[in-house]
């Protein structure tokens, strides 16, 4: 039993270490909870607006605002 704890240590370690190496820690310390959700939503509503101009009435939208539709 013991050997499959020291594996299970070890393996944890290993990860730790690696991430450590390849993903270095995001430096968010400028930003206030509140900055962070408002930018989220910003991006959710980025989403929203491609995703409706994607569509058949959207590339409708874009043509008749092109003056493709006189």
């Amino acid at each position: 039993m013991e050997d499959l704890e020291q594996e299970k240590v070890s393996r944890d370690e290993e990860k730790v270490r690696y991430l450590g190496e390849k993903l270095p820690p995001l430096q968010m310390s400028g930003f206030a909870m509140e900055e962070l959700q408002v930018l989220t939503t910003e991006v959710g509503d980025w989403r929203k607006n491609v995703e409706a101009m994607s569509g058949m009435e959207g590339r409708k939208k874009m043509f008749d605002a092109a003056g493709g539709g006189q």
